[in-house]
Parts: structure tokens; C-alpha cells; sequence
């Protein structure tokens, strides 16, 4: 069986404007996820 490699994602969040949380987000992954992952889990919150 493989390793599965997950990334956890804390975030600020934008009150009820997905348009910028979908921005944050993808600077953020883009910034900090340096290595292959196979799952990356948001905040409840996040949509």
C-alpha cells in the first residue's frame, strides 16, 4: 500500500465572498505546497 500525503489548509476566510476565498486559496497552495499531494483538506467553513 502506498503513503497517501496530505495537505492541511488554515486560512483567513472572507465572509460570504467565494470569488476572493478561491483567490486566497489558490496563491496560498500555489506559495506552500512544494511536494506531490494526493488530498488536500480545506476549513469547513471555506465555500
Amino acid at each position: 500500500m502506498e503513503n497517501l500525503k496530505v495537505t492541511i489548509f488554515q486560512a483567513y476566510l472572507f465572509w460570504e465572498n467565494i470569488e476572493k476565498n478561491l483567490q486566497n486559496l489558490a496563491l496560498r497552495l500555489s506559495m506552500g505546497v512544494r511536494e506531490k499531494t494526493d488530498l488536500i483538506i480545506l476549513p469547513e467553513m471555506f465555500n
